[in-house]
């Protein structure tokens, strides 16, 4: 099993609410993701991990903002 999400419309299905509610299920996984990411931000003193890791956090800092970006459509 590989453990993903999967979301299933049926005919006459509000769309909306299946897009925001997978939304919510990223936005709450990126967060998560980013709150991990801070705590070995502080930990860390190798300067190539911490370049590593500024980059993760700033490609998800990305995906948060085009999921809110995605809400005002």
């Amino acid at each position: 099993s590989c453990n993903k999400q999967v979301i299933t419309v049926k005919e006459g299905k509000n769309v909306e609410y299946a897009m925001a509610t997978f939304l919510d299920t990223l936005e709450e996984r990126v967060l998560t993701k980013i709150e991990n990411i801070s705590q070995q931000i502080s930990n860390e003193k190798d300067v190539s991990n911490l370049i590593n890791l500024t980059t993760l956090t700033s490609a998800l800092l990305d995906i948060l903002n085009k999921t809110k970006n995605l809400r005002r459509t």
